[in-house]
């Protein structure tokens, strides 16, 4: 099949969209697809062997994304011709212009597409039922899917009754176990989050959490913060304010194999946003062997059991008592880490290409 990846947001912007649309790309051209992707971000023509073509037109001051005006809907179009894309795969979040826009546009055109949400939306209130009815969702002709359940339940009263289907992430979780392991391990305990630094992300919420856990806790704790974002500076400066020192640190963005690297010299990964779709990150982590601590109505909770590979918490004070306790009792962590060791990975690559597959004959079949 000649298939169109289209997205806002694309390497070099890393991010968990970025990085499994790239895996995404390179899964499917491996199982002999023609791929392109069609990204209304700045880059490269080319990444990772996968022909990348930018789309112009206008974008949000400061913030950077497209306002999927007429130059790009044009651009868009004529890409699509020239590739001679027979299904198109349309990728959106929370603000997406181009990647709602862009599939709004092709299944008005009769180009065969599936639109894959990425994001929770029940977080938008009222705006979200007022905005399907201006943009008419429920009458779209399109193959609905989304990364997790919640999503999907978030999705299904403004689709007209259409089902939505579930595309989710993958990990390859061979990558995530055979992180380089410190043979020298000390008395603090290392914890470790990885993440986009937004505000949607709790990033603040997470630094005061460690705080407490820090100030409370009978063992030595340390905070390792991967990532990058707009809010960087300001959790820099909150981490100041509460004068963690070197027992908090941010990293900024790292390559894979170095976050696997650190995950695999970590105790503890902690997963602090409550609207998280599908949480990658944390089962990366899992794979990796690491207990991890998150919130009961995160999506990673879909695949995350409390006392056997998690701490499920429900509100911040929870966080912080998940992380003491994580911290003082070395036999929980020992059991969640042999629990997380063994445990079958749930969204392997295979099973999420083949699901893909199935979304894309779908479409082009018209179901």
């Amino acid at each position: 099949m000649k298939i169109a990846l289209l997205c806002d947001w694309f390497l070099p912007k890393v991010g968990g969209i970025e990085l499994h649309l790239n895996d995404l790309a390179r899964g499917l051209a491996g199982r002999g697809h023609d791929v392109r992707v069609l990204a209304t971000c700045p880059g490269p023509a080319q990444v990772d062997g996968i022909a990348v073509e930018r789309l112009p037109g206008l974008r949000m001051p400061r913030w950077g994304f497209s306002l999927c005006d007429a130059t790009t809907r044009a651009a868009l179009l004529a890409a699509i011709a020239r590739h001679g894309s027979e299904v198109v795969h349309a990728h959106g979040g929370t603000w997406t212009p181009a990647g709602y826009g862009g599939a709004w546009l092709c299944q008005r055109r009769g180009v065969p597409t599936v639109l894959t949400v990425h994001s929770v939306l029940d977080g938008l209130g009222p705006v979200l039922p007022a905005l399907a009815a201006v943009i008419g969702s429920a009458g779209w002709n399109l193959t609905w899917s989304a990364v997790g359940e919640d999503v999907a339940r978030s999705l299904r009263p403004h689709v007209g009754g259409r089902p939505v289907r579930l595309l989710p992430n993958a990990v390859d979780d061979a990558f995530w176990r055979a992180g380089a392991v410190s043979a020298a391990r000390g008395a603090t305990v290392e914890v470790v989050a990885v993440m986009r630094l937004t505000r949607r992300k709790r990033g603040s919420e997470l630094l005061r959490a460690f705080a407490r856990a820090r100030a409370a806790s009978r063992v030595p704790i340390r905070l390792t913060l991967v990532g990058d974002g707009f809010e960087r500076g300001r959790l820099e400066t909150l981490a100041r304010r509460l004068a963690l020192g070197p027992s908090a640190r941010i990293l900024g963005f790292r390559p894979r194999p170095e976050v696997r690297d650190l995950l695999a010299c970590s105790d503890v990964f902690v997963l602090p946003s409550t609207r998280e779709s599908f949480g990658i990150a944390a089962l990366e982590a899992r794979c990796a062997g690491l207990p991890v601590v998150t919130y009961r109505r995160s999506g990673a909770a879909r695949f995350l059991e409390h006392e056997r590979s998690a701490l499920l918490v429900d509100d911040d004070a929870g966080l912080t008592a998940a992380l003491v306790r994580l911290a003082e009792d070395g036999a929980l962590r020992q059991r969640l880490r042999a629990h997380n060791t063994t445990a079958p990975n749930p969204y392997p690559w295979p099973a999420v290409l083949d699901a893909h597959e199935q979304a894309y004959r779908d479409a082009l079949a018209g179901r």
